[in-house]
């Protein structure tokens, strides 16, 4: 015997295994209170156009439960989606509009920034020219020194 096989289970077949017996038995209760009512076996409804059986559940593998179908999983399912998709819709929104804040503020740094570093260029040249002044001014001292000595 392999190890993957089902045991084996013995089938019992009842002698009516559609139940027609008691489908077909005129001595129910429901059937006699229904006929005391004025019901004469015909359907169910205001056009007489219901059914006119017994109820029968179907064998279900799925362990879903009874009635359960596969396009009725989830109820409401549509409508869910659309509320998903319209929070979807405003994250996106609300996304774009503080990226493009946060793209305006860092080009305003930017700006900022370059600003900055022009004037420290400008102050730094000032300063350069300052010393460099200086150093020619202390040059032409000492040159003439030297021609007045001379």
């Amino acid at each position: 015997m392999s190890l993957l096989a089902e045991p084996r289970k013995k089938q019992r077949i009842s002698i009516d295994p559609q139940n027609l017996n008691w489908a077909n038995d005129e001595k129910r209760f429901g059937k006699k209170m229904m006929k005391q009512m004025g019901w004469n076996g015909e359907g169910l409804g205001p056009n007489g156009n219901g059914i006119k059986n017994c109820i029968k559940t179907k064998h279900n593998n799925d362990q879903r439960g009874l009635g359960a179908t596969n396009n009725n999983c989830v109820p409401h399912q549509d409508e869910y989606a659309q509320i998903l998709a319209d929070l979807n819709k405003a994250r996106k929104i609300k996304n774009k509009t503080e990226i493009n804040s946060e793209e305006k503020r860092l080009e305003k740094n930017k700006k900022l920034r370059k600003r900055k570093i022009e004037e420290n260029q400008r102050i730094n040249e000032q300063v350069n020219n300052l010393t460099m002044d200086q150093y020619f001014a202390q040059k032409l001292a000492k040159i003439r020194e030297k021609k007045k000595k001379n």
